[in-house]
């Protein structure tokens, strides 16, 4: 007899063959730079989302502010366009009452037909410009989607620099 003691129970598992693990996950990255933090090693247990190596985000910070800082003129540069459709407008509604003054001045005999004609030009290009303008609304706010997207794509990447397990499991390689 023995008095009873706390140990730690070992069992030996042999095998003839190699020893491989059930389920092997290759854990990469998008992007490449240089490793910032390494946070597991050999046979360290992770779990889902847990991270696993931080990239340098410098780079994609830097790219993600200057993506927000096009996006910044871009939505500007609508803005502008819009008042200058304002602008545009004020100048049509004032060549049409001049077209007007002009007409009623021709039929009474009291102004030429060169400067009615010039009234009526007025108002045509006006309208002419304000066409463009819309034009050009429509086009900074494609200019605003782009931006957009690619402010969408450096948040992606500065996110990606921080490397994520996808399952729970143990690290039994590491390549960096």
């Amino acid at each position: 007899t023995s008095e009873v003691t706390r140990g730690q129970i070992r069992k030996v598992v042999s095998t003839s063959g190699p020893v491989r693990a059930l389920v092997t996950v290759s854990v990469g990255s998008q992007l490449s730079g240089q490793i910032q933090a390494l946070k597991v090693d050999f046979n360290s247990e992770v779990k889902e989302g847990d991270e696993l190596a931080i990239l340098d985000a410098k780079t994609f910070a830097a790219k993600v502010a200057q993506a927000k800082a096009d996006l910044a003129a871009a939505q500007a540069q609508v803005l502008n366009q819009q008042a200058a459709l304002q602008k545009g407008e004020a100048v049509l509604r004032q060549a049409e009452r001049a077209t007007i003054r002009q007409q009623t001045l021709a039929k009474s005999g009291v102004t030429s037909a060169a400067a009615l004609d010039t009234a009526t030009r007025d108002a045509d290009v006006a309208r002419a410009e304000i066409a463009v303008t819309k034009a050009q609304i429509e086009n900074a706010k494609a200019v605003v989607a782009q931006r957009q997207a690619q402010l969408d794509q450096a948040q992606i990447d500065l996110d990606r620099t921080v490397i994520r397990s996808p399952i729970d499991g143990t690290v039994i390689s590491r390549t960096i």
